[in-house]
């Protein structure tokens, strides 16, 4: 966990008291309580089959049950840590696990004491933090300690300790070294006594947070650079003996979750970093385990933060595939309930106005201008369609829409001609509509050069598309606004997009290849529909050098394109008169 985000975390139900307060309060212990209405970071699941239970615990240090992970009783408090030790009277307790060994039951979790300080580094003030390990003969406890009061070094802080047996035989505790102190956060092993009862050796540096490929912050010049934080591991191999970890980072302001994978096999590995996140944004600090029934779970907590910035986490749990060399993320089988007001879920200062007699809510993010437009009643699934480019340009279809049920949004990122900038900028935005409640699955609607954009992001994130609705879609920016074929073009655009991808010549330009028309491999994986409608006559983004080729490329990787031409018609106008094709195509996607 990342220290400033952590005082924010509840760890029941209905109430957000710190976790340092979580052995100093006696709880209510709650029955047959809805999985969704519990507040917990980093939820871990034991399924016990000896009891038939499950068992949950995380952040907070307090333990759930459940009997088929639908109603939870709980919280019940099961940690026993030694209060005349290191920890203090009264530890936070973060990321607690139970994992079963040899008969007993282990619980693995990191103990602050904010009465002792060990370090300043940059003006961060670091906290006694480590991990340790607590220990009993029944699964739900109490856990209490073992022989060493100490696992890792005092002078550094520690978190996130998970559990892990090697190709060797040998027990190992797998753990974060905060980036508070070394600012580029790592995971390393350190071997650990038979009992588990302390560890031996030294420790072994696995990889550092710089190493992951989708990481991203920005320094104190703007500079984007990898994120610094290492945030829960879990270890896991699949069905073809591939060894592979879970872990979790920062993608900005936006918790996301990889994975990485053992080149040996081994914790040695070395370790090779998955190119792109595997759970949704604001999704992360998972585990894996498997239900009495033999399916796969991964267990995630959702992050968002409600009306006043407090962080809101909730479990939520993902089918996942280990058939082949690397996990595949299914569905999610506890997703948030539609809300019937997205505004509320919308934080900070926002201004209603109307969009053609809906309720539009304007407002900030992320430093770019947003909206949303509600319906005046949510359709089942809460489905929305995403403006990419050109608010209120020939709105008809939107407003067929908003009479079905679905919500408009619109970010605009309109300058950057989808980059990497506003492919993050988006992600984040996604996370937020989804996290208040809109559907995991979204329809883009991109006009002109909206194309670009919708497709530059679809082609990310293939699984969070439904379907995708492009009017004189450019697809090949070198014909527009690059001019090279029968369009006129456009300069000053041609220099903006050179400068938002970095590129210093005209070959670079011409050689750049993430173009929709070059990305189609990576669209076509997300199997949702395209409907393009174009003018025949356009000579501002012919078809012939942009929907045509994009056509046949799709078609020929298996992808499912609708190509509607309005004969003699330039570029303007958009969209047709009558929109029903339109809003018909849009609702069987999402049915």
């Amino acid at each position: 966990m990342r220290k400033f985000l952590f005082l924010a975390v509840a760890a029941c139900w209905g109430s957000c008291f710190a976790p340092s307060l979580a052995q100093k309060r006696s709880q209510p212990v709650m029955r047959e309580l809805p999985l969704d209405s519990i507040r917990l970071s980093d939820p871990c699941i034991l399924a016990d089959k000896p009891s038939g239970t499950y068992y949950m615990t995380g952040t907070g240090g307090m333990l759930w049950k459940s009997k088929d992970l639908k109603m939870w009783t709980g919280p019940l408090n099961v940690a026993r840590p030694d209060t005349n030790s290191w920890m203090g009277k009264h530890p936070m307790i973060w990321a607690a696990e139970l994992h079963a060994y040899k008969g007993r039951y282990y619980y693995f979790a990191t103990f602050t004491n904010r009465d002792v300080k060990i370090d300043t580094v940059k003006g961060n003030v670091i906290e006694r933090r480590a991990c340790h390990v607590l220990v009993s003969d029944k699964p739900d406890g109490p856990y209490v300690p073992m022989k060493d009061a100490v696992y890792l070094p005092a002078n550094m802080p520690t978190l996130d300790g998970t559990f892990w047996v090697d190709t060797d035989g040998k027990p190992y505790m797998i753990y974060c070294y905060e980036w508070l102190q070394n600012w580029d956060g790592t995971i390393e092993k350190i071997a650990l006594k038979k009992d588990l009862s302390g560890t031996t050796g030294k420790a072994k540096l696995l990889f550092r947070a710089s190493e992951a490929p989708w990481s991203r912050e920005k320094d104190e010049r703007g500079k984007i650079i990898p994120n610094k934080v290492t945030d829960g591991p879990w270890l896991f191999r699949t069905q073809t003996g591939k060894l592979g970890m879970l872990w979790t980072s920062w993608i900005f302001n936006v918790y996301t979750q990889g994975v990485v994978y053992s080149k040996s096999g081994t914790l040695d590995g070395p370790w090779i970093q998955e190119p792109e996140p595997i759970t949704p944004p604001n999704h992360g600090h998972g585990m894996l385990f498997r239900t009495f029934e033999g399916k796969l779970l991964m267990s995630v907590h959702s992050h968002r933060e409600d009306k006043d910035g407090h962080y809101i986490r909730v479990p939520r749990l993902f089918e996942v595939d280990d058939s082949g060399d690397k996990i595949k993320l299914g569905r999610c089988i506890n997703p948030p309930a539609a809300t019937a007001d997205i505004f509320e879920k919308i934080t900070g200062e926002k201004k209603i106005s109307s969009y053609h007699g809906f309720e539009c809510a304007d407002f900030s993010f992320m430093g770019r201008s947003c909206k949303v437009v509600k319906p005046r009643k949510v359709a089942p699934g809460a489905p929305w369609i995403w403006n990419c480019r050109f608010w209120n340009v020939e709105p008809q279809t939107e407003k067929a829409l908003l009479d079905s049920g679905f919500h408009v949004a619109y970010c605009d990122v309109a300058e950057l001609f989808g980059n990497r900038e506003a492919v993050d900028i988006w992600n984040a935005f996604y996370a937020r509509l989804t996290q208040a409640g809109l559907s995991e699955k979204v329809c883009l609607e991109g006009f002109s050069r909206g194309g670009v954009y919708a497709y530059r992001w679809a082609a990310e994130n293939p699984e969070k598309v439904a379907c995708v609705y492009a009017d004189a879609p450019v697809l090949d920016l070198k014909s527009w606004p690059g001019g090279k074929g029968a369009s006129k073009g456009d300069a000053g655009s041609w220099a903006a997009f050179k400068s938002d991808f970095n590129l210093t010549s005209e070959d670079a330009a011409m050689a750049f290849k993430g173009n929709p028309i070059d990305l189609v491999p990576e669209i076509v994986k997300g199997r949702y529909p395209m409907l393009h409608v174009v003018g025949d006559a356009d000579d501002v983004v012919p078809v012939a050098e942009n929907t045509a080729l994009f056509e046949e490329k799709v078609k020929q990787a298996g992808g499912n394109i609708t190509v509607i031409h309005k004969p003699g018609v330039n570029h303007h106008p958009h969209s047709l008169g009558n929109p029903q094709p339109i809003v018909d195509f849009i609702m069987k996607a999402v049915r």
